[in-house]
Order: C-alpha cells, then structure tokens, then sequence
C-alpha cells in the first residue's frame, strides 16, 4: 500500500497517510473548492488501510480551520477508522488547537461524542 503525502495549501490541509507505520495527520486548513475530489482518494485509502491495517494506529488533527464540508469528511474517515477498534485494534486520536481556538477545541469535542468514545484533545 502506498504512502499519500498532501503538501498543504491555503485551502487544503497537509495531510501524511503512512501504512506502514500506522500513522494519519492532518494539519492546516480544510476548505478546499471541491471537498469531495480532496477527500475521495483519502478516504480509498483509508477504506484499505481498515481492510488490513497494522495493530497499533495513531491519527493525530491540527486544524487552524475546517468547513462544514469538510467537517463531514473527517467525520467519515473517522467512522471508518472507528472499524479498527470493532476489530480489536488500538486506534489513538490526537486532536489538537491552538490554545485560543475554542471553535477547534468544539470540534474535537463533537467529533469525540458522535464517535462514542474518548480521544486526546490537546492545547498547544
């Protein structure tokens, strides 16, 4: 399985997808034009990690600003994610903000609640 790198724009977050180490990030924006052609080969991917993934996953979130669109998005990815604790595997989720950002902080809290169980939030 290949690695997906996203160097990060203006609009679009950087993203690094590394199978073999069982590592997901984003970091940055997340509003780009059309959040389906961002997202779509993001999510394939994470549809084939879940299919064979490694026994230990840490996925960590830094956004400076999502979009309801977005949002969305990651909240997909993060239900299919979820999948690996169904499969018994240890699913790590950082969500970090900036210290003044309670909009982002909010976020990490949504997100938390929809998918039922806790994950780090982090100022930083």
């Amino acid at each position: 399985m290949n690695d997906i790198i996203i160097e990060g724009t203006d609009d679009s977050p950087e993203v690094k997808l590394d199978a073999e180490k069982g590592e997901i990030a984003f970091s940055g924006r997340s509003l780009p034009e059309n959040v389906n052609n961002f997202y779509e080969p993001i999510f394939q991917w994470i549809c084939n990690y879940v299919a064979n993934p490694k026994d230990n996953t840490q996925i960590s979130f830094f956004f400076e600003y999502i979009n309801s669109s977005s949002s969305k998005k990651i909240l997909e990815i993060l239900m299919e994610l979820k999948k690996l604790k169904d499969k018994g595997k240890s699913l790590i989720i950082t969500w970090q903000h900036r210290t003044d950002d309670d909009d982002m902080y909010e976020e990490g809290l949504d997100f938390q609640k929809m998918l039922g169980f806790d994950f780090h939030i982090i100022a930083r």
